[in-house]
């Protein structure tokens, strides 16, 4: 135990005390830059954490609201001239709030249960669409019923356009000579909502000499399970090696190993994808590494 954490998934208190509170993150907060908050940067949410880790401050509402806040896009930890790596930190946390939480919001249980399920997702997308292209969009806004309703007012002020769908081929051939083989990962959110930027990687990839394969199977990559801090989901975590093998690209996609074009690259142009995907792997091998000899056994 470290403070009011227990163990599992304690935040490292040595990279906790790695902070020098210089304030080089604050500009690059984007939560700090809006609320102009402490308690809302970088530097603040981890002193937070290590007065918890140290037995000062219990995990109460309005800590956990400042971790809430924070968008997780990391910004601050290529700025952070003492290397903190405050994004595993802030998962280990929320991993500590989610723990002592009776219970999840109904948005949260629908946010998780739906996002990371490309096919769910789809078909909730499909009448947004119909709802906008139809007109009745503007029907409502000019009504202003949506005003009784002020949460349901500013998420759908908030919602993207949502374009037709429009998939990949499977496998886009290189223009000229091939250098190889990669795989592109067009993640759950990106390939209904911005499916041009994936159709434009592959376009750019295949004008630069590669072979892009774009395995129709493919699902959630783990980044909002994981950045979520949500529980282990055996059913999932295993849904998810299928989909996305350490070696980035399912078998049927792949050469004979050191074959000319060997397809053992991955690319994402969506950071959460390129960073869940990355760090699944280095928590396999961390746990890989904790187990002890012969525990697998015969």
């Amino acid at each position: 135990m470290s403070g009011v954490f227990t163990a599992p998934d304690l935040p490292d208190l040595d990279a906790l005390r790695g902070c020098v509170h210089c304030g080089i993150c604050l500009p690059q907060c984007p939560t700090y830059r809006v609320l102009g908050e402490e308690m809302d940067s970088p530097r603040g949410r981890l002193y937070l954490i290590r007065a918890a880790a140290e037995g000062r401050l219990s995990l109460t509402e309005t800590f956990g609201r400042h971790l809430d806040l924070c968008l997780g896009c990391r910004a601050c930890e290529s700025a952070c001239p003492s290397g903190v790596p405050f994004g595993s930190l802030l998962e280990a946390t929320r991993a500590q709030f989610r723990r002592q939480r009776p219970s999840e919001p109904l948005l949260a249980r629908l946010i998780f249960a739906v996002f990371p399920e490309p096919a769910r997702l789809g078909a909730l997308l499909a009448p947004l669409r119909f709802y906008q292209r139809s007109g009745l969009q503007r029907l409502v806004r000019r009504s202003g019923m949506l005003r009784r309703f002020p949460r349901l007012a500013a998420m759908e002020a908030l919602m993207p356009d949502v374009p037709a769908a429009d998939p990949l081929p499977e496998r886009i051939a290189a223009r000229g000579t091939s250098r190889g083989r990669v795989g592109l990962l067009i993640g759950c959110v990106q390939r209904h909502l911005y499916p041009r930027v994936n159709h434009d990687t592959a376009r750019l990839l295949a004008l630069a000499g590669w072979d892009v394969v774009i395995p129709r199977a493919q699902g959630c990559c783990g980044a909002l399970d994981l950045h979520g801090a949500l529980p282990e989901d055996p059913v999932r975590e295993r849904k998810q090696r299928r989909q996305h093998p350490p070696r980035g690209l399912p078998r049927r996609h792949r050469l004979p190993r050191g074959a000319p074009g060997d397809p053992f690259a991955t690319c994402s142009v969506f950071g959460r994808v390129r960073n869940g995907l990355q760090e699944r792997e280095e928590l396999r091998s961390r746990e890989e590494q904790r187990e002890p000899r012969g525990s697998g056994g015969a």
